[in-house]
């Protein structure tokens, strides 16, 4: 199945294997849960969410520090 992935304003295509959930991909990117917010096809959803044919993913930083 494909999913569409956006990060930092660049777009890819990604084939990954029916029953995927947001963190599978997140973790093939090698992205960590844990800097950022995920939207799924334009809504904040959890890393657990299992992902259909066409998603569209986005992985939104968050900007912090001091």
């Amino acid at each position: 199945m494909k999913v569409i992935f956006s990060l930092d304003g660049k777009t890819k295509e990604i084939q990954t294997k029916t029953g995927a959930t947001l963190a599978d991909i997140l973790k093939a990117e090698k992205i960590n849960l844990q800097t950022g917010l995920i939207k799924l096809n334009g809504k904040l959803t959890h890393p657990t969410t299992e992902l259909k044919d066409g998603d569209k993913l986005e992985f939104v930083n968050i900007i912090y520090g001091g």
